[in-house]
C-alpha cells in the first residue's frame, strides 16, 4: 500500500510541475514538449531528487506511447498507407543500414567494445514514434503526404527494433527458427487486425454505438487485448496498441473513439515525457564528451541529410524532402528498452549505458526545434529564386501530363479534399484545366484519368511555368498551407498579373493575408459549411412553422 501511495505522489509531482512549466513554455513560445522534460529534469537525479525511483512511473509512461499509437492507428486509412508503404519500406531500409554503418564507424574510433558498437549502431537506425506522432497530431499534419511516409516509416523502424530485441535477448541461444517466429508472429498479429476490421467489427460496433458506455469499453478491451497479446508474443505493448487501432480504423465511429483516447492519451504522455528527463546524466558526459556531440550530430544532422537525399532521388520534392528527414533526427524511446537489456544482459556499461539515455534525451530535446528549423527552411531558402532555380524536380517530366499548348486554362493547385471536387466538376464541365499536386499518387491517379496534372511543389517556378501559369485566367489555391498560398499568390501577380485567383484559408486572419496578397475570392471551409449549416436550420423551422 506504501508503494502505491508513493506512485501516486510521484504521479502528482509530475502533473504539478509539468503543468506549471507548461504555462511558462506557452508564455515565452516554447515547445510543451520541452517543458514537460525539464519537470523530469527537476524531479529526477539530477535536480531537486524528489523522485528517485522512476522505474514504476516509466511503465505508465509506457501507456502514453501506446495510446498515442493506437489513435494513430486509428486515423490510418488502408489506401493511403498502402500508397506508401512500399516508398516508406525502401526509405527506412536505406536508411536504417546507412545509419547503422556510420553509428558503428564513430563507434569504432573509440575505446568501446564491439558489442557495444552495435547497441550504439542500433542507437543511429531508429527515430521516435513517440516525439515524431505527437509532433504530427499537434502540428494537424498526420493526413499529409510527409506525414503518411514518415509514419510508415517509423511503423518499420520499430519493426526492425523489436526484431533487434529478439535478437539481442537470444544472443548465445539463438535458434534458426527464431527470427522466423518473430516475423510470422508480426505476420498474425496484423492479420487478425484485418479479418476483425473487415468481418468482426462492423456488426459489434453498429451495435454498440447505441450505447456509449458500451462502446468506449469496447473500444478500450481493444486496445488491452492487442498491447496484451503482442506483450505474450514478444513484441512492444506500443505495436500492440497501433494494431489495436488498424482493428478498428476505417469506421464512421473512429472521431468518437479518438476523442473519449484523447485524455488519457495526453495524460500518460505527459508522465512519458517527463520520465525522459529523469534519464538524463550529464556526469557520463565529461568523460566522453567528443562522442556525444558525434553522436548527436549523427542523429539530428546527418540521418536527417541522409533521408532529405533519399526522398529527393525517389521524386518527391526538396520539400516533402526536408519535412521528413528533419522530422526524423532523433533517437528512439525503443532504445531505452534495447539499452535497459544490454545493461541487463552485460552487453553494455553502465557508461555506455547512461550516454545513450543522455543521446536519446537531448536529441528528443530538440526535435521541435529541428520542426521550426524546417519551417525557416522552407519559407527563407526552399521559396528564394536562387534556390528554387538551382533545385530542378527530375521527376516533372517523368510524373505529368501535359498538352502542347494550352492557353487561357484554369490550374488548380492541390488535389485533395476542395480540389478533387473542384478538379470533378472541371472535367464535368469540360474546361480546360491543369492540375499540380506533390503527391505522386494523386498525379498517377488523375493521369489515369486523362486530366492534365504535373506533380512538383507549388513553390517551384519550374513546376508553375510547366502548367502553364503565365497564361492561366484563374488559379484556384486549394492548399492547406496558408503560406505556401502566400508565395504563389506573390508570384502570379508579376508574372501573370490579370489572372483571377481563388484561395481557402482556415482562419480569417489567413483569408484577411490573401486578400491583401492579390486573392480575388477566398473561402473558408469551416465558415462556409457553419453558413450552410444555419441555412438547412432555417430552411427546416421555417417548414416546422408553416
Amino acid at each position: 500500500m506504501i508503494i502505491d501511495v508513493q506512485l501516486l505522489f510521484d504521479m502528482g509531482l509530475i502533473i504539478v510541475f509539468s503543468t506549471i512549466l507548461a504555462y511558462i513554455a506557452r508564455a515565452l513560445k516554447q515547445p510543451l514538449v520541452v517543458a514537460y522534460v525539464i519537470s523530469g529534469i527537476i524531479l529526477g537525479p539530477l535536480g531537486l531528487g524528489l523522485i528517485v525511483n522512476s522505474a514504476e512511473i516509466m511503465v505508465l509512461a509506457e501507456l502514453g506511447v501506446a495510446f498515442l499509437l493506437f489513435g494513430i492507428g486509428l486515423e490510418i486509412d488502408y489506401k493511403a498507407l498502402k500508397n506508401v508503404g512500399i516508398v516508406s519500406a525502401s526509405g527506412a531500409c536505406i536508411q536504417m543500414i546507412l545509419t547503422f554503418i556510420f553509428g558503428y564507424m564513430v563507434a569504432f574510433f573509440f575505446s568501446i567494445s564491439p558489442m557495444e558498437r552495435i547497441y550504439i549502431a542500433l542507437l543511429a537506425s531508429f527515430s521516435s514514434t513517440m516525439i515524431v506522432t505527437k509532433l504530427l497530431v499537434d502540428k494537424k499534419e498526420i493526413r499529409t503526404l510527409h506525414g503518411r511516409i514518415m509514419i510508415g516509416i517509423l511503423i518499420f523502424q520499430d519493426l526492425a527494433a523489436i526484431i533487434s530485441i529478439s535478437y539481442l535477448n537470444a544472443i548465445g541461444r539463438l535458434s534458426p527458427n527464431l527470427l522466423g517466429m518473430v516475423f510470422i508472429n508480426g505476420i498474425g498479429l496484423f492479420s487478425l487486425a484485418i479479418l476483425l476490421n473487415r468481418f468482426f467489427f462492423p456488426r459489434v460496433l453498429d451495435y454498440a454505438a447505441t450505447n456509449h458506455d458500451i462502446f468506449f469499453l469496447t473500444a478500450i478491451t481493444t486496445f488491452f487485448f492487442f498491447i496484451s497479446l503482442s506483450y505474450i508474443l514478444g513484441f512492444s505493448i506500443a505495436i500492440g496498441a497501433f494494431i489495436a487501432g488498424l482493428a478498428l480504423a476505417n469506421f464512421p465511429y473512429n472521431i468518437e473513439i479518438i476523442g473519449e483516447a484523447r485524455a488519457l492519451r495526453d495524460f500518460f504522455s505527459t508522465i512519458f515525457f517527463s520520465t525522459l528527463g529523469m534519464q538524463l546524466n550529464v556526469f557520463v558526459l565529461k568523460d566522453m564528451f567528443a562522442f556525444f556531440i558525434l553522436m548527436l550530430v549523427l542523429l539530428i544532422v546527418v540521418k536527417p541529410m541522409l533521408l532529405i537525399a533519399i526522398y529527393n532521388i525517389f521524386g518527391y520534392g526538396s520539400k516533402t524532402a526536408l519535412d521528413i528527414g528533419l522530422g526524423l533526427g532523433q533517437g528512439s524511446e525503443f532504445m531505452f528498452i534495447i539499452a535497459s537489456l544490454g545493461l541487463l544482459h552485460a552487453h553494455i556499461s553502465n557508461e555506455v549505458y547512461s550516454l545513450i539515455i543522455s543521446i536519446i534525451v537531448i536529441s528528443i530535446i530538440l526535435t521541435p526545434y529541428l520542426m521550426r528549423l524546417r519551417d525557416f527552411i522552407n519559407e527563407r531558402v526552399l521559396r528564394s529564386e536562387r534556390v528554387a532555380g538551382m533545385i530542378k524536380n527530375h521527376a516533372i517530366k517523368k510524373l505529368s501530363s501535359l498538352p502542347k499548348k494550352i492557353k487561357d486554362h484554369i490550374v488548380v493547385i492541390g488535389c485533395h479534399r476542395t480540389g478533387s471536387l473542384v478538379i470533378n466538376y472541371l472535367k464535368n464541365k469540360g474546361y480546360d484545366f491543369v492540375a499540380i499536386d506533390h503527391d505522386p499518387e494523386v498525379i498517377k491517379d488523375l493521369i489515369k484519368r486523362k486530366i492534365y496534372a504535373i506533380y512538383g511543389d507549388a513553390e517551384n517556378m519550374d513546376v508553375l511555368s510547366s502548367a502553364g501559369i503565365e497564361k492561366a485566367s484563374i488559379v484556384v489555391l486549394a492548399m492547406p498551407d496558408v503560406e505556401a498560398s502566400l508565395f504563389v499568390t506573390s508570384k502570379l501577380k508579376k508574372v501573370n498579373p490579370g489572372a483571377r485567383i481563388l484561395a481557402i484559408a482556415h482562419t480569417e486572419e489567413e483569408a484577411k493575408k490573401l486578400h491583401i496578397a492579390g486573392c480575388d475570392f477566398v473561402i473558408i471551409p469551416e465558415i462556409a459549411s457553419s453558413e450552410k449549416l444555419v441555412d438547412g436550420i432555417s430552411y427546416l423551422l421555417g417548414g416546422m412553422e408553416k
